[in-house]
């Protein structure tokens, strides 16, 4: 019975970190490099999405999936190389904000 619990409770995970449907594999690996201020993972192309972005009164900000704005603490900004030009955040509910990368500056 504890097995098929465990197992319901991973596959619903798993079912919860799909991509979104217009994701872009060719930028997979890039995703996946993401790291934190301490190298940790901020997870892959399931929990990071290309956001909108905007200078706020302390930093930046970015448009959760939910459409609110948030702010990212200067400890998640990741500032290297974007292929996707556009702002990335990996962001989760239950953590907000687990890294962000600021769109290409014009």
């Amino acid at each position: 019975m504890k097995l098929a619990a465990a197992a319901i409770v991973f596959m619903t995970g798993v079912a919860l970190a799909a991509p979104p449907p217009n994701a872009d594999g060719r930028f997979a690996e890039w995703f996946r490099s993401l790291k934190d201020g301490q190298g940790q993972s901020c997870c892959d192309i399931s929990d990071c999405r290309r956001t909108s972005a905007r200078i706020g009164p302390v930093g930046y900000q970015a448009r959760t999936p939910a459409g609110d704005w948030v702010d990212v603490p200067a400890e998640r900004i990741i500032r290297r190389d974007n292929p996707l030009g556009d702002a990335v955040m990996c962001w989760l509910p239950s953590r907000g904000v687990m890294c962000f990368v600021p769109p290409l500056e014009a």
